[in-house]
């Protein structure tokens, strides 16, 4: 059977499907592969049912205790901050976390109303309070959600004014807040593992199916530009952090997550499949480089479009037999195609498909056994998942505390500016400028990610000013109708919080047009002094962290690099001692190249500001160029971890353990060297290829029998590959790697 027809292999069955469905079944693919596991959907609902449930009990206790409903408020941000922040799966912890909101809050809280007789003193503390929330950090994202009801909980009581003797009444409520939270997240989110998991697998399968769709289109084109190559690298992204988000969540929990298949196994199954993906593009691209044949390009684009429907269709039981039969027509079509032929490099194609293809289906289908593994194309093997996963290392990093110390500075002295400009501004909404300049820091390392994250919010709060004022118009005095809106604009803001500041801060604007809209007070005005204060608080926030103990974006990306190019030497010396059976085996693939993936993973999140411009308004090519060359220093690293472990030991004569310790050791050099000249003591140093000791590698293993001979052989391969990124690396541009 020829590629041609494979491609029409499941035509009949895809045209019973019913075309009414379709709409909402593309709807619920592109939610659940953006949001894998629905995180962020479950979050944002829980969090405004929890909202709506607080406000509810917190009115009817206030009521009955003949309070004022503003007492009540520290229970309603308590129940938000604790639905919002608080996220540890384990119910014990979970609850411990909750339940130390509550004394943050009532310590603030109890401050704020006995030192709000006395302004310039309660302003003095407020700061202290922002210093206090930012050490608080150190502790992680508990210490992050305490600090932050903490700061909240000052202001909160300063400016609704509550009094001594309204302290009972709102510790009282904070702790109703925090025991809502607490029964609202027992009761919303039930843990469903194996459920949960198949919706994450799904949306990898998306995600695949994305990279694919965009491999197609460039493939068809024959050329891209910057744009489609940007699209590639971005769709490449987001498959791998879905990826990453499942291995992490099969390494942290305590029971079998899928039935029939155990969590480590299907680990590895997901880390092959994504290598597989980022296998065949590098095989495409280079194919493309090559100038592939018009027909055979043609064929290999309609079967691109048949493998991209099939990952994204889910993995429901007619999904799996659909990918069964597409694995079966692949490797039908792939017995037409034999090296040496014209069509060698379309063979390459299609070996590099059918193997995404087999390792979705390991995937999909638990019941699949390692005799049904995907071909050998030198890019893993099957591992022994009883293997020690090995232990985390949970200190903090080198230099945390003197980060803290840093930024709590910053922070203090930009709370202080932008009181004292807020009151200035408005001397009863001053507060938004203060928040402002707090929120700025949070989350944030470098002046770069500071400056990014002032000028979304500024953005979104000046698109909120003016969507609130269309929608506040609109909706007039319909109060039912600005109820609504005021739930859904919270809904959308807690939503999208974690995808762009920017747009969470234009619904929560919005969200106050409508609020202040209820209660009568609404006006263009003040919601223009709301665009003055945030602006002037992100502004002062910015300034503070350029002028006052800066920490470079550019420093700290050259920081990242350095850490990852050790993290790899590392990585390349326990390799070594692996494959030659130096050392026992002591982790998995995942584990091997954990420290390394976390490494890049850090780097590229510093490097935002650099390589994504600051909202989207500037960028630049050249820590772009950077973060190319790592990646592909991190995926062939990745790659030769995975055969490792399918090697492990199988290396035994000593003149070939010999030259895979001087080969690997060759590489590691160049790594090392490399760390150096960029860290800036031997600029210009270039890095001298380790094709020499890797030739003799190659050598060395031409006597070896069949199956240890090819595997070597892969080592090489990737080694080869890996080399060329690190001196691409030195060089300052990424190298297109050729890593059949």
């Amino acid at each position: 059977m020829s590629s041609e027809q494979a491609v029409r292999g499941t035509g009949s069955a895809q045209a019973g499907e019913d075309a009414g469905t379709r709409p909402l079944r593309r709807f619920w693919t592109v939610l659940t592969a953006s949001d894998p596991g629905l995180g962020r959907l479950r979050t944002a609902s829980t969090t405004v049912a929890t909202l709506l449930v607080a406000l509810g009990v917190l009115y009817a206790v206030v009521t009955l205790w003949s309070q004022p409903v503003t007492a009540a408020v520290l229970g309603v941000v308590v129940a938000m901050i604790a639905s919002i922040a608080v996220d540890e799966p384990e119910p014990g912890r979970r609850a411990v976390s909750i339940a130390l909101l509550v004394p943050c809050a009532a310590a603030t809280a109890s401050l704020a109303a006995v030192l709000s007789p006395h302004q310039v003193i309660a302003d003095a503390v407020f700061v202290v309070v922002a210093v206090g929330a930012v050490f608080l950090r150190l502790l992680g994202p508990r210490g992050m959600a305490m600090g932050m009801i903490g700061f909240i909980g000052y202001f909160l009581a300063l400016f609704v004014q509550v009094t001594v003797a309204q302290l009972p009444v709102a510790i009282v409520a904070a702790a109703i807040g925090a025991g809502v939270a607490y029964g609202m997240g027992l009761l919303l989110r039930p843990r469903h593992p194996e459920r949960d998991l198949r919706r994450m697998l799904a949306a990898l399968g998306v995600r695949a199916g994305s990279v694919i769709d965009a491999l197609s289109r460039e493939l068809e084109e024959g050329a891209a530009g910057p744009r489609e190559s940007s699209r590639l690298r971005r769709r490449m992204s987001g498959c791998g952090s879905t990826a990453l988000q499942i291995e992490q969540r099969l390494e942290s929990a305590d029971e079998q997550q899928l039935e029939g298949l155990g969590n480590d196994e299907l680990s590895v199954r997901v880390f092959d499949f994504e290598l597989g993906v980022e296998h065949l593009v590098t095989v495409a691209l280079v194919a493309r480089a090559a100038e592939l044949p018009a027909a055979g390009r043609a064929e290999f684009v309609a079967v691109l479009d048949r493998v991209g429907a099939v990952l994204q269709e889910g993995t429901g039981q007619l999904a799996v037999e659909r990918a069964r039969r597409l694995a079966a027509d692949l490797t039908s079509g792939a017995q037409q195609h034999g090296p040496g032929r014209p069509d060698d490099e379309l063979d390459r194609l299609l070996r590099a498909l059918q193997f995404v293809v087999a390792g979705w289906l390991r995937v999909v289908d638990p019941s699949l056994d390692e005799a049904a593994a995907a071909p050998d194309d030198g890019t893993a093997g099957p591992v022994d998942p009883a293997e020690d996963a090995g232990e985390q290392d949970d200190d903090p990093p080198s230099g945390r505390w003197a980060d803290t110390a840093r930024q709590a500075v910053q922070v203090g002295l930009a709370a202080a500016l932008a009181i004292v400009v807020g009151e200035l501004i408005s001397s009863t909404r001053w507060f938004w400028a203060a928040i402002a300049a707090f929120v700025v820091f949070t989350g944030t390392d470098t002046r770069g990610q500071t400056l990014s994250k002032g000028w979304q919010r500024v953005l979104g709060t000046l698109a909120g000013v003016c969507a609130g004022v269309v929608v506040a118009a609109l909706v007039g005095g319909n109060t039912v109708a600005a109820l609504v809106l005021i739930v859904l604009s919270i809904f959308l803001g807690i939503y999208l919080m974690r995808i762009s500041s920017g747009w969470m801060m234009f619904f929560i604007t919005t969200m106050l047009a409508l609020l202040y809209g209820l209660l009568g007070q609404f006006s263009v005005g003040l919601l223009l002094v709301r665009l003055e204060e945030t602006a002037a608080g992100a502004a002062i926030g910015v300034l503070v962290s350029f002028l006052v103990f800066p920490s470079s974006t550019s420093g700290a990306v050259r920081s990242g690099v350095g850490d990852f190019l050790t993290d790899l030497g590392e990585l390349l010396e326990h390799l070594a001692a692996k494959l030659t059976g130096q050392r026992a085996p002591v982790s998995s693939a995942q584990a091997e190249a954990g420290a390394l993936r976390e490494s890049f993973d850090a780097l590229t999140s510093t490097a935002k500001p650099l390589t994504e411009g600051l909202a989207g308004v500037a960028n630049r090519s050249g820590p772009r160029r950077t973060l190319r060359a790592i990646g592909a220093c991190e995926y062939h690293a990745r790659v030769l971890a995975r055969l490792a472990d399918s090697a492990a030991g199988t290396v035994t004569d000593p003149d070939v353990c010999r030259a895979v310790v001087s080969a690997v050791h060759g590489v590691r050099d160049n790594v090392e060297s490399a760390a150096r000249a960029l860290d800036g003591d031997t600029a210009g140093v270039s890095v001298q290829s380790a094709d020499q000791v890797l030739d003799a590698l190659d050598r060395a293993a031409e006597p070896l029998p069949e199956p240890d001979r090819d595997r070597l052989s892969a080592v090489v391969r990737q080694l080869r590959a890996l080399d060329a990124a690190v001196c691409g690396l030195t060089a300052g541009h990424a190298p297109l790697v050729d890593a059949r």
